[in-house]
């Protein structure tokens, strides 16, 4: 897998002087893609009427939840693909079937839960409904992380089967529709919290009840507004990164 990932940052970079905002692949051309540890490479099989490629991990770190779509020039999207959770050097395969209706061209996304955004083939924006996870923690655990401006510690009180924690918000932005899940190794999701509010340097903090149930590791997610306004994303700080590795 690592020489395919090395072939394909060999040909981004022969194109690297693009600008950067997104643009469209004619019908017949190819979608190479290499930014933030993500590789990737997408086309169009008439054959088959489906567009086809890989995505891989060229990091250091796994990528969680990683997503392709494909954007067509009659407006019609494809996709997303399954997620992949991908270790280092690792890859997968791609396969999205398109319709009958006639297009000329189309442009891939890629879409990184692990940081929450979406990667188009030149730079990267932000797409609702993101999940962002990270490692399972053990029971007896606490876990704290700091998101880009959001600060979160959280840990399981036996006593009391509960889990009680902190959000505080170290940005010098507003943070809306703050909310708080965990996700129990037996499947259960506990949450989400009531919305937090949170202004500069503001801290909250919350507690969500444990109904008997048997576990032995969590993870705990965030639900995030985009800063200043109320449309949801969702930026989850722990995960299942069991999957990948």
């Amino acid at each position: 897998m690592r020489i395919w990932i090395a072939i394909v940052l060999l040909l981004v970079g022969a194109i690297a002087g693009c600008s950067s905002g997104p643009s469209m692949v004619p019908k017949d051309g190819q979608f190479e893609y290499a930014r933030d540890g993500v590789v990737a490479f997408m086309q169009y099989i008439p054959e088959h009427n489906a567009f086809h490629g890989r995505v891989g991990n060229g990091s250091d770190e796994s990528l969680l939840y990683v997503r392709v779509k494909v954007h067509l020039s009659n407006g019609i999207e494809l996709g997303p693909s399954k997620p992949a959770h991908l270790v280092p050097d690792q890859s997968t395969s791609v396969w999205l079937d398109t319709t009958d209706e006639e297009f000329d061209s189309w442009s891939a996304h890629i879409e990184i839960g692990q940081r929450g955004s979406e990667a188009d083939e030149h730079g990267t924006g932000s797409e609702a409904d993101v999940e962002v996870a990270g490692d399972i923690v053990p029971k007896d655990a606490d876990y704290e992380d700091d998101w880009n401006g959001m600060q979160i510690g959280i840990s399981y009180i036996t006593d009391h089967d509960v889990f009680y924690g902190v959000v505080h918000n170290v940005s010098d932005e507003s943070l809306l529709s703050v909310r708080v899940r965990v996700r129990l190794s037996d499947g259960i999701e506990l949450g989400p919290t009531e919305p937090m509010h949170l202004a500069p340097d503001q801290h909250e903090g919350f507690g969500l009840k444990v109904m008997d149930e048997a576990f032995d590791s969590w993870n705990v997610h965030v639900e995030v507004g985009q800063r200043g306004s109320e449309a949801d994303s969702e930026h989850g700080l722990g995960g299942e990164g069991s999957d990948s590795g």
